[in-house]
């Protein structure tokens, strides 16, 4: 005996002959107010509000790295500079506010090269893809369990 009279769609019918009426389509259907729920964003997993978390705290930590490498490498430059200067006498060399602006541009470059690589955009994305494939590797060797 049928308890569900309904059929879905992507039903698959073996044998027999029926009549159907169509009651509703789209969003209004089962699988219209199923998708709906799905595409709600509202609602972050636990998975994604650590990853999340986990991002905004890697990206802190590569921007404070990126700020102490840029103030060493400026303080390299005038602890340079200061020993080249008592090193030459005082007729042919440069003043330190020159060498460190000749430096700056090449040290902001850097900074900047590193805050763009440093930023994780891609970390949610590079989880979910592993997941995915490892769940599909898992599928092949049987060892999903669903529950119904």
């Amino acid at each position: 005996m049928v308890t569900d009279p309904f059929v879905r769609a992507d039903s698959l019918v073996t044998n027999g002959a029926a009549k159907l009426l169509i009651c509703c389509t789209g969003e209004r259907s089962t699988r219209g107010k199923t998708s709906k729920k799905l595409e709600d964003d509202s609602v972050n997993t636990k998975l994604q509000t650590i990853l999340k978390n986990l991002g905004s705290q890697f990206t802190n930590y590569s921007l404070i790295a990126c700020f102490i490498i840029f103030i060493v490498l400026m303080t390299m430059g005038v602890v340079a500079s200061t020993e080249d200067n008592e090193e030459k006498d005082g007729a042919d060399h440069d003043s330190v506010a020159g060498r460190l602006f000749k430096a700056l541009p090449e040290n902001v470059n850097l900074f900047v090269v590193l805050i763009v690589v440093a930023i994780p955009e891609g970390l949610p994305l590079t989880i979910q893809v592993s997941l995915a494939f490892s769940v599909m590797r898992m599928f092949r060797q049987d060892r999903i369990l669903l529950r119904k």
